[in-house]
């Protein structure tokens, strides 16, 4: 008999009741070698990915990007849109299907506008590297049919204080990369991705003026996952909050993430679900996602009557490959958008409609959706035979296939309805009893 979890997705939105399956799943294909260019790779490309970039190897590279001559560098353009706590010019770099003298020229007539932030928690570096990859691609003429009817911004550093404070000891779950990565909170100690309503950071009062200066139909932020031992590559969010259009909800949800979760397993072998946790300690093993509040950037956003993104790469698969499912969940999620532009741009006018009009307003009292039932693959984890200060890898690419020092999960639980599998994780280890129980559990925990 299949254990039963319980699978909470927002407050007001969808409950899933979930059990364990195996699939097999394809070798990892179609993900290119990200457009490399003799003598401007990123930092991570260059140490075959023991490092990741600095703040002057981006400042660096996005320099070099601009002098290199690639055919369609007139694309890119590098902006500079705050400074962080300790001083540091937070780029933003455009992207467009030609050179443009303004932000608003290069987003004129209906093109959707798209916003991405990377590096908002400096240890989760992954997204930051994707930047700079798909940077490059665009100037040497890839993808150039997702610029005919989208504008993309990136923020490739957007927490460039921590960036700066490189240890290897920094996110010790986290597999790679071995020199080390920068820390959570920026100059002034604070978390950003729980700054985004009281604004205490100049990073965020920076990302805030981009959101009113450019209004995107679609802001991502990219993140890397905190713990939960799963089968997924990498695990996405709509904005959770409570009061954004159930129009634009319900595609985020139904239409778009859908396409999106089908195409980055069908076209490169990866596998992504609705992000979620396993929490901690013994009883009915449940998963659950964080909540709604707007403090979180993606659920701030939402408020906008706006779709909102959250990428979360799995922490415990090796650097090279986040940074790959990354790169196809950024790509993939910018294609369909692309296919269904009309769409997005009609759901965001409706929208602001509805509000001017009063008829929508901000409700204050929330409840469960009914559950779906669904199935949830569960990781197991290795540990690193290589010893120093990494502990437990998976990379959850296949069943039974292994990938240097890392051997894949989403191996299925005995098939009874008290298994007790042990896992380890990271210094942590957990033996959950699981039993076919459903619940209704809203969670706390917030985002990787």
């Amino acid at each position: 008999m299949i254990p039963k979890l319980t699978l909470i997705l927002s407050a007001t939105s969808m409950v899933l009741l979930v059990g364990f399956a195996t699939t097999a799943r394809a070798s990892p294909t179609g993900q290119g070698q990200g457009g490399k260019v003799d003598g401007l790779q990123t930092r991570a490309e260059r140490s075959n990915w023991q490092e990741t970039s600095r703040y002057s190897d981006v400042i660096e590279f996005l320099d070099a990007l601009k002098k290199s001559g690639l055919p369609h560098v007139d694309r890119i353009d590098v902006q500079t849109c705050g400074q962080s706590e300790e001083g540091r010019d937070l780029p933003v770099v455009r992207v467009a299907d030609k050179a443009y003298a303004t932000d608003m020229d290069a987003a004129a007539g209906q093109k959707i506008r798209i916003l991405i932030n990377a590096n908002i928690h400096a240890g989760e570096v992954e997204g930051k590297e994707v930047a700079m990859i798909l940077l490059r691609e665009f100037a040497s003429g890839e993808h150039a049919e997702l610029l005919d009817q989208c504008v993309l911004w990136f923020v490739p550093i957007f927490n460039a204080d921590g960036n700066e404070k490189v240890n290897p000891r920094n996110r010790l779950q986290q597999n790679g990369p071995d020199a080390g990565v920068g820390e959570r909170f920026n100059g002034k100690g604070l978390d950003l991705n729980r700054d985004f309503v009281k604004v205490e950071s100049s990073e965020c009062r920076a990302m805030l003026g981009l959101f009113k200066r450019l209004d995107p139909h679609v802001f991502m932020d990219l993140h890397t996952t905190d713990g939960s031992a799963h089968g997924y590559q990498l695990t996405y969010a709509p904005s959770l909050s409570t009061n954004i259009d159930p129009s634009l909800d319900e595609f985020t949800r139904k239409t778009l993430l859908t396409t999106i979760r089908s195409r980055v397993r069908d076209k490169y072998g990866f596998e992504t679900y609705d992000y979620g946790n396993f929490p901690r300690g013994r009883g009915t093993l449940r998963w659950t996602t964080y909540d709604h509040r707007p403090r979180f950037g993606t659920n701030y956003y939402g408020l906008r009557n706006r779709i909102a993104i959250l990428s979360e790469a799995y922490s415990y698969a090796s650097f090279e490959r986040r940074v790959k499912v990354t790169r196809a969940f950024v790509l993939e999620t910018i294609r369909s958008v692309s296919e269904n532009a009309t769409k997005i741009w009609d759901l965001c006018v409706q929208a602001d409609k509805r509000v001017a009009s009063g008829e929508w307003t901000f409700g204050y009292d929330t409840d469960y959706a009914k559950p779906i039932e669904d199935e949830v693959l569960v990781g197991r984890l290795d540990r690193d035979p290589g010893g120093g200060v990494r502990r437990s890898v998976a990379d959850p690419a296949g069943l039974g296939a292994r990938h240097g020092r890392s051997s894949a999960s989403a191996a299925p639980w005995p098939p009874s309805e008290t298994a007790s599998p042990s896992t380890s994780v990271g210094r942590r280890s957990a033996s959950p009893s699981f039993r076919a129980e459903a619940g209704i559990i809203c969670s706390g925990r917030g985002t990787g």
